[in-house]
């Protein structure tokens, strides 16, 4: 049935139809995660950070971020490079409008690791 509304469709159209389902994906994702000005819940017992090698080759060097962050931090190594965020579910729902409903609907789950990311091949092989 697909390949007969993509013979009836065009190429142009199927674009068109693809460019309007993801709209409405990213709607729907704006709707679940709403703007905020509210910043991060903190974790009082947690302290987070990630090895910067670019910084400190021997890997002592760190920086700090923090869970639930409204923006995702920047990883950049010889083998990695993108973004990463770390979800983690507060105890109230109101200590973080941002992430509260996406942790409702994915049931009893309490940490999330997010990461955006092209691999390198540097040294392989």
């Amino acid at each position: 049935m697909a390949a007969q509304a993509s013979q009836r469709l065009g190429p142009a159209a199927l674009t068109a139809a693809k460019e309007r389902q993801a709209a409405k994906a990213v709607a729907a994702a704006t709707a679940v995660r709403p703007a905020t000005s509210h910043p991060p819940p903190r974790f009082a017992l947690l302290e987070l950070s990630v090895i910067d090698p670019n910084r400190d080759p021997a890997g002592m060097a760190t920086t700090p971020f923090a869970a639930n962050s409204r923006e995702p931090i920047r990883v950049e190594t010889d083998y990695f490079s993108g973004h990463a965020l770390l979800l983690l579910r507060p105890e109230k729902p109101g200590d973080d409008p941002r992430y509260a409903a996406h942790f409702e609907a994915s049931g009893p789950r309490v940490m999330e690791m997010q990461a955006l990311a092209r691999g390198s091949s540097y040294g392989l092989g």
